[in-house]
């Protein structure tokens, strides 16, 4: 993604879902887990979920709610000089 400072990379880093007047949400700390959080069930504490990769697993949909909110991490910014190179 382009950025005054050149060019940024970022991954997915949590995908939260709405619905029936409740959130919760999925976790993404590395390229291989994933960690489920719902705060009225698990008592404030994820729950590892899978050991999987992101393309296999469907994020779209957790426990009959819809993802509504995507949050990224920066990865690494590319700085514009090594684009004029």
């Amino acid at each position: 993604m382009p950025c005054a400072q050149g060019s940024a990379d970022y991954i997915l880093a949590s995908v939260i879902y709405l619905g029936e007047f409740h959130f919760i949400s999925r976790l993404l700390p590395n390229g291989g887990t994933i960690w489920n959080y719902d705060g009225r069930i698990e008592k404030e504490i994820p729950q590892l979920e899978s050991h999987t990769l992101l393309l296999e697993q469907n994020l779209q949909t957790a426990q009959n709610k819809k993802a509504h909110i995507c949050i990224y991490r920066l990865v690494k910014i590319i700085k514009k000089e090594l684009f004029e190179k």
